[in-house]
């Protein structure tokens, strides 16, 4: 079974399973990125990262627990964690893409898990109104327009992480909106950037930044 959980300081998704699950949602997020997909290479092995942090977990290499079975017996459960603002890109990029290739009913069941997993982690810090938002802007990022998004995303993800843990939350709905790719393929629609595009001031920030 997947759960997930808000990270200490609100700043990433931990996302937890036993060796099958994890190795289960690892495979769909590679078959996503399959040779018919829509999207350009750089997606694809912008996606593929997200996929890169669950083998990495399923090997042991990321966080690790145990859990108690009904027999008092310990399960092995293993897990990382997905920056916020990139848990929400996934979220709706591995849904486009999914659509271009079949899946099967297993598979679509995960896909649904990760926005339950979504809302289940989020849902006792944010308003019912805000969560839909979160989940809604999730959507936008279809995997077909992700080029647009990248880099901004690297900028959004250090603006996020930059903030105090009782203001990240207050921020992320906001963030993830201007993140919408339609905003960034359309230069008229192309929203002010208040965030930190230097290399020099984005490693900064995530050198000091507490997840």
């Amino acid at each position: 079974m997947l759960f997930a959980e808000l990270s200490k300081n609100h700043g990433a998704i931990g996302i937890w399973g036993t060796t099958y699950d994890l190795g289960a949602l690892h495979d769909l997020i590679h078959r996503t990125t399959s040779d018919d997909a829509p999207f350009t290479i750089e997606v694809g092995d912008w996606i593929i990262g997200f996929a890169y942090e669950i083998r990495k977990a399923r090997e042991d290499q990321r966080l690790s627990d145990n859990i108690k079975d009904f027999h008092d017996n310990d399960i092995p459960y293993y897990g990382c964690e997905i920056l916020l603002p990139y848990w929400c890109m996934y979220l709706g990029a591995v849904r486009s893409a999914a659509k271009f290739i079949t899946i099967t009913a297993d598979e679509q069941s995960l896909l649904w898990k990760l926005e339950a997993l979504t809302r289940g982690a989020l849902s006792k810090h944010l308003s019912a109104d805000d969560l839909e938002n979160l989940i809604q802007y999730s959507y936008c990022f279809d995997a077909r327009h992700l080029k647009n998004v990248i880099e901004p995303s690297c900028w959004a993800t250090a603006y996020f992480i930059n903030f105090s843990k009782k203001k990240r939350l207050q921020e992320l709905v906001g963030i993830i909106k201007d993140l919408n790719p339609t905003l960034w393929m359309i230069d008229a629609l192309n929203p002010e950037c208040k965030w930190p595009t230097s290399k020099d001031e984005v490693e900064a920030i995530w050198d000091k930044a507490k997840i």
